[in-house]
């Protein structure tokens, strides 16, 4: 694999994005697309933290699940284990720690510890971009020290993913996986135009460490 595509991997595995039409349950009535203000998108994102599930690549008409590959899946199985959080204007993530469901939710869903007072900078920033009406994410010309984001990348947010609930007991029971997407477009001087397509989850907070109050617990379902 190339060394750039590695290179923009990193990126995506910032960013957190799904293609629509790969993730979407067709046994689920179609709904109309909701529009989301820029102050709504910022409740959004500001609220949860967030990690990175699958990641797509689109040439053309062809559109793969890089995340299916098991050689992908050893190089970034990282990517799990970082939450993302949106404050003002930068990007930062915390690390986490899969722990062990306390019997309080259904065997596919995810559990982890996550140290709440230690977070790391990234090089990524996110604005309301008014010629597409919605956030985008940009990685700044400057080095990412943790996550060795690639420089001058930008990922924008495609407001018909957005499939998020206002509780954790209507996640819980939806059936369906709560996520936004962004896509980040890329023209590379040896492979050509193509897209990339990430999944973003979101997290709900469900306890304290007993032992340790600065450790949270989050379930992702």
């Amino acid at each position: 694999m190339k060394k750039y595509l590695l290179n923009l991997l990193l990126f995506c595995s910032s960013v957190g994005i799904v293609l629509t039409s790969c993730h979407q349950d067709d046994t689920l009535p179609l709904e109309p697309v909701k529009t989301y203000t820029e102050q709504e998108l910022r409740v959004i994102l500001t609220s949860r933290l967030w990690r990175v599930d699958k990641i797509f690549k689109k040439t053309g008409t062809e559109t793969v699940e890089l995340t299916k590959d098991p050689l992908f899946n050893t190089k970034f199985s990282y990517r799990k284990a970082i939450f993302f959080q949106f404050p003002d204007k930068y990007l930062v993530f915390q690390s986490g720690t899969i722990i062990e469901d306390p019997g309080l939710f259904a065997d596919s869903v995810e559990t982890y510890s996550v140290l709440n007072k230690i977070v790391y900078p990234t090089n990524m920033i996110y604005e309301w971009d008014e010629s597409l009406q919605t956030i985008v994410i940009k990685s700044e010309d400057r080095e990412d020290y943790y996550l060795k984001t690639p420089r001058n990348l930008t990922g924008v947010l495609d407001q018909s993913s957005i499939r998020i609930f206002d509780t954790m007991e209507t996640a819980k029971n939806a059936g369906v996986v709560e996520n936004i997407s962004f896509t980040v477009a890329v023209d590379d001087p040896e492979e050509g135009k193509s897209t990339y397509i990430l999944n973003l989850q979101p997290t709900w907070k469900y306890g304290t460490d007993p032992i340790d109050a600065r450790y949270f617990y989050y379930a992702i379902f």
